[in-house]
């Protein structure tokens, strides 16, 4: 039988397997976007109080094809602050340091349209995780802005 810590890092190691890390265009737009949000942006609310702390929060991006283990990503929570995910055409970038609060945008022609902030343990809790993220992917832009999907 496996101790708590083991089952852990064996959960932990299947959840990190299923990430890559994106570099390169999207990211730069990521960051660029962030700028416009004052929870992520440089200098941002977060970072009043001591602005020294802004270096140990960069800006990450990996993306999930699983939605399994995006999900087990969710769960793990503890999350730092622009910690971001990517699934399909979604990105999900944690604006609460060690929270659950994900800034949404969807990629549309290349570029990215910010267009809520999701809690994603609460639609966990109540079994919705793959419905409702299927209902995102396939919102229009439209449906995105008009927070109808």
């Amino acid at each position: 039988m496996m101790t708590f810590r083991e089952e852990y890092e064996q959960k932990y190691r299947l959840m990190r397997s299923g990430a890559t890390i994106v570099e390169g265009e999207l990211l730069l737009q990521l960051v660029k976007a962030c700028q416009k949000n004052p929870w992520l942006k440089v200098g941002g609310i977060d970072f009043a109080d001591d602005p020294t702390m802004e270096s140990d929060y960069p800006y990450a991006l990996e993306r999930y094809d699983d939605p399994a283990l995006l999900q087990m990503f969710f769960e793990h929570g503890n999350w730092s602050i622009r910690t971001a995910v990517q699934y399909q055409d979604l990105i999900f970038v944690n604006q609460v340091n060690g929270g659950d609060e994900w800034w949404t945008c969807k990629v549309v022609n290349g570029k990215l349209l910010p267009f809520e902030s999701i809690t994603f343990r609460a639609v966990i809790a109540r079994g919705k995780f793959r419905e409702f993220l299927e209902r995102l992917h396939r919102a229009t832009p439209e449906q995105c802005q008009a927070l109808n999907y």
